[in-house]
């Protein structure tokens, strides 16, 4: 099952909302994210990709979000990838191109994944700066992106969220942020922004869930893991990378042993 990225209209509603966030500190994370140089001229909106996956062994096809961090490497949510034989990336309507990608990082605990294009990234894309990871705190606005286009919300708290692992029955924990803003099936991956006072565009999350049944009433809002992680995560998967095959027997993804 296919996606179409967003329109042109849809680009042009991301520019006028994007705004500025406030900056605190964080009580919740132990590191800061890296510091990076980063080219402001490139958006959040170029960044949002398509991650089309064909099923592993039962598993069925589907379809997510990820965020360009680099000119080889995209980020998204291990779940959307975790179930798969193979996967493609698609740019939307920036570009007519697509790529296949490998696995080269999954965290189950925290829900988060990193793929590798297997060709070089579109010309019309390029540069591409690395992404800047940083971080925000509850009552903070941000924007999440997702192929469909752009939505404001509100931070609405940092947790410690316990859960299991990823097609796991592991005890997990990560840290997340609850967002006040309706996400749908697709949309895990998305990436969660906010603007510097320095004008730079951070990453400061990415979308896991949606948590429209909770039982305190707190419908229309969603889970995204937070920027400490994506950092800690990226800092030990480009430091090391995998090779991941699917298993059909557990209809999932297993580290490719030599």
């Amino acid at each position: 099952m296919t996606r179409n990225a967003t329109t042109a209209a849809k680009m042009l509603a991301l520019f006028l909302l994007l705004s500025s966030c406030s900056d605190r500190s964080s009580t919740l994370d132990d590191q800061s994210a890296p510091t990076v140089e980063v080219d402001t001229s490139f958006s959040p909106w170029q960044r949002a990709v398509v991650v089309n996956t064909s099923g592993c062994g039962a598993a069925n096809d589907g379809f997510g979000t990820g965020v360009l961090v680099d000119e080889e490497h995209v980020l998204t949510a291990a779940h959307v990838i975790a179930s798969s034989s193979s996967a493609v990336v698609s740019f939307g309507d920036r570009t007519p191109e697509d790529s296949s990608v490998e696995v080269v990082g999954l965290d189950r605990r925290t829900d988060l994944a990193l793929l590798k294009l297997t060709k070089p990234a579109p010309a019309s894309l390029l540069p591409i700066p690395t992404v800047d990871v940083g971080r925000v705190e509850p009552a903070d606005d941000v924007q999440l992106i997702t192929a469909d286009g752009v939505q404001a919300a509100t931070v609405l708290e940092r947790s410690l969220l316990r859960t299991t692992e990823v097609r796991g029955t592991a005890p997990a924990e990560r840290v997340a942020y609850r967002l006040d803003v309706s996400t749908e099936r697709g949309d895990s991956g998305a990436g969660v922004y906010r603007q510097s006072p320095d004008g730079t565009d951070q990453l400061v999350a990415v979308v896991f869930a949606d948590s429209a049944g909770n039982t305190d009433g707190a419908a229309d809002t969603s889970w995204a893991v937070a920027g400490s992680e994506i950092a800690t995560f990226l800092a030990d998967t480009q430091g090391e990378q995998q090779v991941y095959r699917c298993d059909a027997g557990l209809s999932k993804l297993v580290v490719d042993e030599p």
